[in-house]
């Protein structure tokens, strides 16, 4: 359940620890994103990554294999919308069919990361923000924790100080960073895509 008062908290437990995280509101939503844009993070849609993705085969491959090629990237491109937007109705059939193309796509993903040099700008500038949002949103929004842990909470300037960070496990910083996120857009979308982590 997502909180609608913006002078809530959420705990978050992790292992034995519990984090507190202070729901968005519109001012420290717009301060976590300049921060994460001051570091030259940069989020491309699926859809901006697909079209360059398209572009390199028709650059890179040789002519009789285009056509193949551009039929899977469509084809995951629709099945992975459908899939989303069906969620936990989706039956293992249409799972399957899309972890089948998911397996393909990565072949080709290898391929345009060597060869074609947007691709693999923009796969970099992707994956640099999906590593760096949660580390930020972790800073900007807990506001405390309990539990099993020796590290005692400070902040500096209304965040986590970042020389505490080094001291909490690396995957407590990720989950509850992307709980975080999950609070300013908790219809999902960009801020969160499963899909995208995975890629």
């Amino acid at each position: 359940m997502i909180p609608l008062s913006n002078k809530e908290t959420v705990r978050v437990p992790v292992d034995g620890v519990t984090y507190l995280v202070a729901v968005p509101t519109l001012l420290t939503r717009a301060s976590y994103r300049r921060e994460v844009a001051a570091l030259g993070a940069v989020y491309h849609s699926d859809e901006k990554l697909l079209n360059v993705l398209r572009d390199g085969v028709r650059e890179c491959v040789a002519g009789d294999q285009v056509g193949t090629l551009i039929e899977i990237i469509n084809s995951y491109e629709i099945e992975s919308k459908k899939v989303a937007d069906l969620g936990d109705e989706a039956n293992e059939a249409e799972k399957e069919s899309l972890a089948d193309l998911r397996n393909r796509m990565d072949e080709i993903e290898q391929f345009m990361t060597r060869e074609y040099d947007p691709y693999n700008r923009m796969a970099a500038d992707r994956g640099y923000w999906l590593s760096i949002a949660p580390i930020i949103a972790f800073r900007h929004f807990v506001k405390g924790w309990e539990g099993e842990t020796d590290v005692q909470y400070k902040e500096r300037g209304g965040q986590v100080c970042e020389s505490l960070m080094d001291h909490l496990p690396p995957e407590h910083i990720d989950v509850v960073g992307w709980k975080s996120i999950m609070l300013m857009s908790p219809t999902g979308g960009q801020e969160k895509n499963s899909e995208s982590q995975s890629q």
